[in-house]
């Protein structure tokens, strides 16, 4: 996916982009790309990391765990994301590991009190290599999409040029008929809400 998305874009809507689990056929993507002074690891372990969002994320404050993921998952970690345990195989509590079902409450407007319920499933963790250069990958779907309406949301976050930081990469591509209208009538609202998030998450990943 960094491949896709031009390094240091702003938030935007662009042509549909594949993704990881659901492929081709989407209606329209959302991306954005900016860089990061923090490693890799402690930019995945803050998108993962639930307790952490009503500290830095506007745009999903909060993110409850419905089902946590299977023991299969965990057992087989990479060694790369090793520091997603605590040893010995057992993985750090209450992290959105792969299969890992849980609801975001979404604000699209930031001085909403009103959120709105989405219900999402770890599809992809794992690490990738882009230019030579290592970093993680995490996915997530949404649960029971269907031609009606379905979405996947990739972030990767990779060692930047120089070493000393992350490029974030990501994108959302949206699938069904019900995903014409997103664009049209929330498109906006999307891009200042996924605006706070990149900002929110690159705020919390550079703390010391």
């Amino acid at each position: 996916m960094a491949g896709e998305v031009p390094f240091g874009q702003e938030t935007a809507w662009v042509t549909p982009l594949p993704s990881p689990t659901v492929g081709g056929g989407g209606v329209s993507s959302i991306t954005f790309s900016t860089h990061i002074a923090a490693s890799p690891a402690r930019c995945l372990e803050v998108a993962l990391d639930p307790a952490r969002y009503p500290e830095w994320n506007k745009f999903c404050r909060s993110a409850v765990i419905e089902k946590p993921a299977p023991a299969s998952a965990i057992e087989g970690l990479d060694a790369s994301l090793a520091f997603l345990t605590k040893g010995d195989g057992v993985a750090k509590e209450g992290l959105l590991l792969l299969g890992t079902e849980f609801c975001f409450k979404v604000y699209l407007d930031e001085d909403s009190e009103n959120g709105r319920d989405t219900h999402l499933v770890v599809t992809v963790l794992e690490e990738i290599v882009h230019e030579g250069r290592k970093g993680f990958r995490v996915a997530w779907a949404t649960r029971g999409g269907n031609w009606v309406q379905h979405a996947e949301r990739t972030q990767d976050f990779i060692e930047s040029a120089d070493g000393k930081g992350t490029d974030y990469y990501n994108k959302e591509t949206f699938y069904g008929v019900v995903s014409y209208a997103i664009k049209p009538f929330v498109g906006a609202k999307l891009v200042r809400a996924l605006d706070l998030w990149r900002d929110g998450l690159k705020c919390e990943a550079e703390k010391s």
